[in-house]
């Protein structure tokens, strides 16, 4: 009978902890799926910084804006990017509303991978501009825009 008892005890012990831990899965699974969760919610690929800027030093943008004069000569589009499996986006430059240039970026896997592209501006470019951030199967996820004067 003794012996029972300890069986007993030590398999509701075991017992205790299997649905502790059980139930410890199923809330870090809920939690990780939910809207506010960052696990799974956020993706493998998210851009936590987008900016259109003169120049690029020390893989940091410089002299960001929005409104950019007809002589500029080049503007780049610096992203950062949270990406948990290493993939391709795309940066693509919007000219009043169509397509004027496209570039597919690798991304490793980072909290804040940094990558830019790009675009020689013209004097005669001048208007509205949108440079927009996709992911290879068209997906996007974010988007900039600008002008120039």
């Amino acid at each position: 009978m003794q012996m029972m008892a300890v069986l007993t005890l030590k398999g509701g012990k075991m017992m205790k902890h299997a649905i502790v831990f059980i139930l410890a899965m199923l809330i870090t699974l809920i939690i990780g799926m939910s809207p506010g969760g960052n696990v799974l919610a956020s993706g493998p690929v998210k851009i936590t910084q987008i900016s259109v800027c003169e120049s690029i030093l020390d893989r940091e943008p410089v002299d960001e804006g929005k409104i950019f004069p007809r002589d500029v000569g080049e503007l780049y589009c610096f992203t950062r990017v949270y990406c948990s499996e290493p993939t391709q986006i795309k940066h693509i430059w919007y000219h009043n509303g169509e397509v004027a240039f496209s570039k597919s970026l690798n991304i490793g896997v980072s909290n804040g991978w940094r990558t830019r592209s790009m675009k020689s501006i013209y004097p005669h470019l001048t208007g509205n501009w949108t440079v927009a951030v996709e992911a290879m199967d068209g997906t996007s996820l974010d988007s900039i825009e600008f002008v120039i004067k």
